[in-house]
């Protein structure tokens, strides 16, 4: 099968244009990002408003391991799957919520799941741990804003500024030895904003449930408030960490993506891959201006030979900027969309954050896309392959 895919698709890909989407089946080594089928739904059938994504990965080929994600770019979602040798197992980013689920093998902390509700709070739940669950209340911090007294600041992630902790709980599961219920903390809640610690303990009737109340202020003679504050000292520590950790991964996935992009080489036309190919196209190499391996014409060139007539050359030319161009305007739309969306339905005083950062992101678009036009058009008037263009008529 796969021999005969190649020399049926000789550049690896096979599209397959419904009326409102889009097939994409690709050959190991063929798509930069590991891509092995995608599978595009588009609103209108001019097939520029992409509904839903769904991509289907080759693992290996992947530093994260990843084998799904599917993409809803007007709901502003996206969700993603791992294999086992991933410590993440499944990541859903909607609206405002970001979930993730972990491999309960592969963390030494117990930490199975994450929620973030951005701007508002973090939950934690934990496995084999009396620790069942912390939920962590945050504020977002207005930009140029100092630093509250008495507080704790985490990184949202970048860009999104900085967040001010105002409490933290922490459940805890019931003893086994029903003689040690009444003594064992259900709830440790750290009233950082207030500068309190409330320790409630496990009852069997919900009137007779015991609450004590400690004040940070006055701690002087009291080991057991000393004890708490020790506590809660290494709990906002632990908040703090898993979130470095979270963001980091975050990045790292975002960097191996944007250099997937950015690589203009396929790995498709190199190695074992190359015996397959037949006739012209099994050649060595195509270079441009700067000696670099290139492939970006192939999904373009019916037959890929060594000089194309004038007429072929321009309607190539032409298909790759007009690709291009419908990928740039396609990306600002659905960045336009999600802007106007946070604005009418959450207007701009309860999640600006958002909105600067959409606004942000567009302004950054758009400069990126008028160079990336320029550089491609300066590229193909380069290319040997395209010499016939400049041929007099």
């Amino acid at each position: 099968p796969k021999e005969r895919f190649l020399i049926r698709y000789p550049d690896g890909k096979r599209s397959i244009i419904l009326q409102n989407s889009k097939v994409e089946l690709f050959g190991e080594k063929v798509d930069q990002q590991g891509v092995m089928s995608r599978v595009i739904q588009y609103e209108d059938t001019a097939r520029t408003v992409v509904v839903e994504c769904n991509e289907l990965f080759f693992p290996a080929m992947r530093v994260d391991h990843m084998i799904q994600r599917t993409r809803r770019p007007m709901e502003n979602m996206h969700h993603e799957y791992f294999s086992r040798e991933n410590e993440c197992e499944q990541k859903e980013v909607g609206k405002l919520r970001c979930i993730k689920k972990f491999n309960d093998k592969t963390r030494a902390d117990g930490l199975v799941k994450r929620m973030e509700e951005f701007g508002s709070s973090i939950t934690e739940h934990f496995l084999n741990r009396a620790l069942l669950r912390r939920i962590v209340y945050i504020s977002m911090l207005p930009k140029d804003a100092k630093k509250p007294k008495s507080s704790e600041l985490i990184t949202i992630g970048t860009g999104m500024g900085l967040a001010v902790v105002e409490r933290m709980d922490e459940h805890f599961e019931e003893p086994a030895d029903p003689s040690k219920l009444e003594k064992s903390v259900a709830c440790r809640s750290y009233l950082l904003k207030e500068r309190r610690i409330r320790v409630t303990y496990h009852c069997e009737h919900e009137v007779l449930r015991r609450e004590d109340v400690y004040s940070k202020d006055d701690v002087t003679n009291d080991s057991s408030a000393k004890e708490l504050i020790k506590l809660e000292n290494a709990s906002v520590s632990a908040v703090k960490s898993i979130q470095t950790e979270m963001i980091r991964l975050t990045e790292s996935t975002y960097e191996m993506e944007t250099k997937m992009m950015e690589s203009s080489e396929s790995a498709f036309h190199t190695g074992e891959m190359r015996t397959f190919l037949p006739g012209p196209i099994k050649k060595d190499k195509v270079s441009n201006s700067n000696g670099s391996d290139i492939d970006y014409l192939s999904p373009y060139l019916q037959v890929e030979n060594q000089y194309l007539s004038k007429e072929d050359a321009m309607r190539v030319k032409n298909a790759c900027l007009q690709d291009t161009k419908e990928r740039s305007l396609e990306r600002a739309n659905v960045i336009q969309t999600k802007l106007r969306q946070e604005k009418v339905e959450n207007g701009e005083a309860d999640i600006s954050f958002r909105i600067e950062m959409l606004e942000k992101r567009l302004a950054e678009h758009e400069k990126k896309a008028t160079t990336k036009y320029k550089q491609l058009e300066q590229k193909l008037n380069e290319d040997v392959r395209l010499t016939s263009l400049c041929d007099s008529e």
